[in-house]
């Protein structure tokens, strides 16, 4: 069984998500699956104030703008999908 293949891309969520200060601090986001340009994580601590949700979204999308092509996504409608998801799915193609 071959083992799937890591891209720059997902092994910068991975590492975002394990840095001090990054996603596991803040939120206790955990990377459950990574697959190519995927990244599946689980939030043990959602943003609850809209400040924080925003900073999040902005930082999403430094980190993995592809999960923003779909055009119905905006920022700001990301920043606010984000208050109370335990779950996230990092989209980047390089």
């Amino acid at each position: 069984m071959s083992t799937p293949s890591t891209t720059p891309a997902t092994t910068a969520r991975t590492c975002w998500s394990r840095r001090p200060a990054g996603g596991y601090e803040r939120y206790g986001a955990e990377p459950v699956a990574a697959l190519e340009v995927m990244a599946w994580l689980t939030v043990a601590r959602p943003p609850t104030v809209p400040d924080d949700s925003w900073r999040l979204a902005f930082e999403h999308y430094l980190l993995a703008e592809s999960t923003f092509s779909t055009p119905a996504v905006s920022l700001r409608e990301h920043a606010r999908l984000l208050l109370g998801l335990d779950r996230w799915v990092l989209f980047s193609r390089p």
